[in-house]
């Protein structure tokens, strides 16, 4: 379908009746007592208190293992709505309205094995994964397309321990790391002194600033000119990387490559943008303005909330594969609202007001036991705990099992927030391109969400 129907139908599933009801009700706040129970959930509230493991059988349902005679009917009708909009995830693939059936791109994935890979020493498989990936991609890029034929000079946007960036050095080009911590900045630094890279003829450079678009252009001006003093008479092609760009920073990126790609801003720099490969994380950390970025749909009522921004980073696809973990995060959001029953309730019944504390980070180990949990959790927020509550009365054993499915559905909406996310921000650049005039776009799953990070949408910017 065409990519503002895409986004319409993504905008109206989401403002709809059920799924805006499950954004707006945190378990927190459905655990207490005074909860008010939306008209939108008696269909499967007490089917969720009945059923002896509810998340288990609509993941079940959501990922093809189970029919879905066993879950209430305006459950299965949100799970193939969420099923049909949200985009395809699979590796080396093109992101697609799943309902669309299509999967054609014109950019193919590439072996991760590069011949090169990035030091290991403190790196995670999952780190290891997504750097060899987009090593990967960016190298057979660089190897095939027209327009980086001469591209040598890189800028690693939130480098961090530079992993990426001593890949790219290592395929011999000029890399400048950018990022705001100088305690990443300084590990990349001490990771010199773990080996030399081999082969090539490139350049790493680390600088630490704060990255907004005039510091970004500024830091790569300053960059330009000490390192090729004849910028001005010939200009370097320069390309941007940025693998898992954090909140805002995602958007700031691709405005400003916008920006260089058209020549919008009437600067002139000693260097020329070729193209960009921005991986973005962290939604919730995004600002306001960052959503949305297509004009069309800026115009609408856009959804988007706190809660969504949260959700979005959620990948219940996976949760089945690892069953005992997601168990587990299951028990430590339905725990903690379960308290809700105890603090309130216990409040009203011994007659007594005490100043309200947040909970806080506790112990995974205190989570074996309810009795253990309550007490230490009552303890530390200064309550009282009624007479019982550390049996785990029947009335918690149901009320677990509603917010466990609470919290399920709610994470199965993830998967649509994020691709609205994503899809707004295609669709803006295709038109910001004018068709193509001044650059293509590509997206590609990077990444496989099993073995690396969920967020594993590469957005490529390619100029004309």
């Amino acid at each position: 379908m065409p990519s503002d129907q895409y986004l319409d139908c993504l905008q109206k599933f989401l403002a709809s009746s059920l799924p805006k009801s499950l954004f707006v009700a945190h378990p927190n706040d459905v655990a207490k007592p005074s909860f008010m129970l939306p008209p939108e959930w008696e269909t499967w509230w007490d089917w969720a208190a009945s059923t002896p493991e509810p998340w288990v059988e609509l993941l079940s349902y959501y990922v093809g293992q189970r029919p879905c005679s066993n879950i209430p009917s305006s459950l299965s009708q949100l799970i193939d709505n969420v099923k049909v909009l949200q985009l395809t995830r699979s590796q080396g693939l093109p992101p697609v309205p799943a309902g669309d059936g299509s999967q054609s791109h014109e950019i193919q994935y590439a072996n991760t094995d590069t011949g090169r890979q990035a030091p290991r020493q403190g790196m995670s498989p999952k780190k290891q994964h997504e750097v060899s990936a987009m090593t990967a991609h960016i190298t057979q890029v660089l190897r095939t397309s027209s327009a980086l034929k001469g591209a040598h000079h890189v800028v690693d946007i939130g480098a961090g321990q530079g992993y990426l960036s001593w890949n790219l050095r290592a395929l011999g080009m000029h890399v400048l790391a950018l990022d705001s911590s100088a305690i990443q900045a300084n590990g990349a630094e001490r990771r010199r002194s773990y080996g030399k890279v081999s082969g090539g003829q490139g350049s790493l450079t680390y600088k630490i600033a704060k990255v907004t678009p005039n510091s970004l252009l500024q830091s790569v001006d300053e960059w330009i000119t000490a390192l090729s003093p004849t910028a001005e008479l010939h200009p370097p092609s320069v390309v941007f990387v940025a693998l898992h760009a954090c909140g805002s920073l995602t958007a700031d990126i691709l405005r400003t490559s916008v920006s260089a790609m058209r020549g919008s801003n009437g600067e002139k720099h000693g260097w020329t943008l070729k193209a960009a490969f921005v991986v973005g994380c962290c939604y919730n950390m995004m600002e306001e303005k960052d959503f949305t970025l297509y004009s069309d749909v800026a115009r609408g009522d856009c959804p988007l909330s706190p809660s969504h921004l949260q959700l979005a980073a959620q990948v219940p696809s996976t949760w089945l594969d690892h069953k005992a973990q997601a168990a587990f995060a299951l028990r430590k959001v339905s725990w903690r609202a379960l308290l809700e029953v105890a603090t309130t309730e216990s409040d009203s019944t011994n007659g007594c007001l005490t100043e309200k504390r947040r909970l806080g980070r506790v112990n995974n180990a205190l989570y074996q036991r309810w009795d253990q949990f309550l007490r230490m959790s009552l303890e530390k927020m200064h309550k009282i705990p009624i007479p019982g509550m550390e049996l785990f009365p029947e009335k918690l054993v149901r009320l677990e099992k509603q917010l466990s499915t609470l919290h399920t559905l709610r994470c199965l909406l993830g998967p649509c927030v994020e691709s609205f996310i994503i899809w707004d921000r295609y669709t803006w650049l295709k038109e910001v391109s004018e068709c193509g005039t001044y650059f293509e776009v590509h997206l590609l799953n990077l990444f496989d969400q099993s073995q690396a990070s969920g967020r594993n949408i590469l957005i490529d910017i390619i100029s004309n």
